[in-house]
């Protein structure tokens, strides 16, 4: 009797065991703890009822899947830091709510952008998206931090309208050393932009040459206006403005070139030489504002777009800049200054690069195919009324008739163009140009001894 009473006891007990996993709510997903594996299957007197097994009580509970972690990858600009957070917190959001991808802003003014780049670089920490230029491109190629786009684009969800749409913009500019490693975001021409209502109330004409820019200039002093001042202040921050603002603009003017098709020294010509004196002699005449010789960047942009002086040269992004500083006049751009043989100009290209170091690299061109995009050029292009790479606004009235991107079209299709030529160490090389060009300033060499010197330093800088 005794020996029933105890099969009968084990059977209720491993009926209650069994009750109890199949009715207590599943637990957090963690291994089971055993603490005694049974010994044997508990002792039944009759076949068990047709119903599903309960599940194993040594079997783990199932692990819900979780969801896929959001791919963040950055951008490094300095348009914000001149124009403000609104366009480009609204793209990056815009993009986000496309595609699930965050787009994190570092923004810094322009004179930061090499240095932290220069840094990144050797440390392998680039952000995924930055911006370059001419300048920096050889450098760049040199430190390997571009990434080569083709295999990218078969990745992207539309590549045959990546591609289109860049054929469209400006095929084969993206190249550098047989690979396609940057998308034009802009390519506009550098000018000269004026205060139209200044002078429309002073009855000054607009130059169209680099004979009248002179005269006109000559005018301006006589009337006791500051016409222009130039940036040839701080040699590094100078070095643009200079070398490729006016000394290039200039020599190209009268069929000079500044460099050859392979980037090297070609402005040591008697076109090179009297485009130095036709600066010279406007500083020695006096018929720029004084103090141009110790004048920064921020600093000229400052005196024009406050309507101290009339005139400055500089690239069409001049109307977003005095509109960011609350300027209230018109600034219109002029169609172009001519030399003794051509009207060529100096046109900017402004590329969007992919890291090579980036661990998101289709999703960073994914966003640089979204910045170039029909939709978001043209939203760009009226907001702060700049010409893109992307031609989509060229034929628009309101583009064609605005006083600065109006007169792009006639620029960019003027006999002479040179875009900004790839130099190695080019933040070197125009700092030095800089510092020689200060050299004649203050009458410490004259304009020979400074072509010579450029270009034995041009040499060794770019051959180390």
């Amino acid at each position: 009797m005794n020996k029933i009473y105890r099969i009968l006891a084990v059977v209720l007990i491993s009926s209650l065991l069994m009750a109890a996993c199949s009715t207590t709510p599943a637990s957090p997903p963690q291994e089971p703890v055993v603490t005694e594996a049974p010994t044997q299957p508990p002792a039944v007197t009759q076949p068990p009822a047709k119903t599903e097994p309960p599940a194993p009580t040594a079997a783990p509970t199932a692990v819900p899947t979780q969801a896929p972690e959001k791919v963040t990858i950055t951008w490094f600009e300095h348009l914000s830091s001149e124009w403000g957070n609104e366009w480009f917190d609204k793209v990056t959001a815009d993009f986000e709510a496309e595609t699930g991808i965050h787009v994190e802003r570092i923004s810094a003014p322009w004179n930061d952008l090499w240095p932290k780049m220069t840094t990144w670089s050797q440390s392998g920490e680039m952000p995924d998206v930055y911006g370059t230029w001419a300048g920096w491109t050889a450098t760049i190629s040199e430190w390997e931090v571009m990434a080569d786009l083709d295999p990218l684009i078969t990745k992207l969800p539309n590549p045959d309208k990546f591609v289109a749409q860049q054929g469209a913009m400006w095929p084969e500019i993206g190249k550098f050393g047989g690979e396609l490693v940057m998308v034009p975001w802009w390519l506009q021409p550098y000018g000269l932009f004026y205060n139209k209502e200044a002078f429309e109330e002073k009855g000054y004409s607009v130059p169209a040459t680099w004979d009248e820019l002179r005269t006109l200039l000559e005018q301006m002093k006589k009337d006791g206006v500051d016409g222009m001042e130039m940036t040839w202040g701080v040699p590094a921050e100078a070095g643009i403005h200079f070398t490729f603002l006016q000394w290039m603009w200039r020599t190209l003017g009268d069929g000079g070139q500044f460099t050859d098709e392979k980037g090297n020294p070609a402005f040591n010509t008697p076109e090179g030489k009297a485009a130095l004196e036709y600066w010279y002699n406007l500083y020695k005449d006096e018929l720029l504002m004084p103090g141009s010789e110790a004048a920064t960047v921020q600093q000229n942009r400052g005196d024009f777009c406050s309507g101290k002086t009339l005139m400055i040269i500089d690239g069409p992004w001049m109307g977003a800049t005095c509109a960011a500083m609350g300027s209230t006049f018109t600034i219109e751009m002029a169609p172009g200054l001519c030399g003794e043989k051509t009207c060529g100009n100096v046109v900017y290209p402004w590329y969007l690069v992919v890291a090579s170091t980036s661990k998101h690299p289709v999703e960073a061109l994914m966003f640089i195919d979204y910045l170039t995009s029909d939709e978001v050029a043209l939203e760009f292009s009226k907001t702060y009324s700049i010409a893109l790479a992307n031609p989509i606004r060229y034929d628009d009235e309101d583009f064609k008739s605005d006083p600065i991107t109006g007169k792009i079209g006639g620029l960019l299709a003027a006999p002479g163009n040179a875009p900004l030529p790839p130099i190695l160490y080019g933040e070197e090389v125009q700092a030095m140009v800089a510092t020689e060009w200060q050299k004649v300033l203050f009458g410490e060499q004259s304009i020979d001894q400074a072509l010579e010197n450029i270009l034995k330093q041009w040499t060794e800088i770019t051959s180390k």
